[in-house]
Formats: C-alpha cells, sequence, structure tokens
C-alpha cells in the first residue's frame, strides 16, 4: 500500500526519487534545491520542475 503525505505537513528526503501526485496525475520525482530561486522544488528525471504537487510518497520496493 502507498502511504501518501501531505506535501505541505512534511518534507521529503532531498535528492531521492519519490512518487507525487496532485490528485489527478501520479509522477516519478526529486525534492531538490533551485539555486537560482534558492527555494526546493520537485524536479522530474529529465530535469523539468513540475508545479502543483500537493501529495508525496516513499518509494518502497517489496522484500524478496
Amino acid at each position: 500500500m502507498i502511504e501518501w503525505m501531505p506535501y505541505e505537513s512534511k518534507l521529503p528526503e532531498s535528492h531521492v526519487p519519490h512518487l507525487v501526485s496532485n490528485g489527478i496525475w501520479v509522477a516519478l520525482a526529486v525534492h531538490q534545491i533551485d539555486v537560482k530561486d534558492r527555494v526546493y522544488r520537485w524536479y522530474t528525471g529529465d530535469g523539468e520542475p513540475l508545479s502543483e504537487v500537493t501529495h508525496f510518497a516513499k518509494i518502497n520496493y517489496p522484500k524478496s
């Protein structure tokens, strides 16, 4: 089961891939600093910023 956490209530670990969503779509993204604006943002694997992220979830693989 995926445990979704509200983005504003808890900050995710930075520079680690997470599942992110706005309630309509789900994407894989990394939370990292925007050096220009000096704020943390979500970025996709190709470096594109994501906006409107409302929830995130840690990726946990099943144990074998």
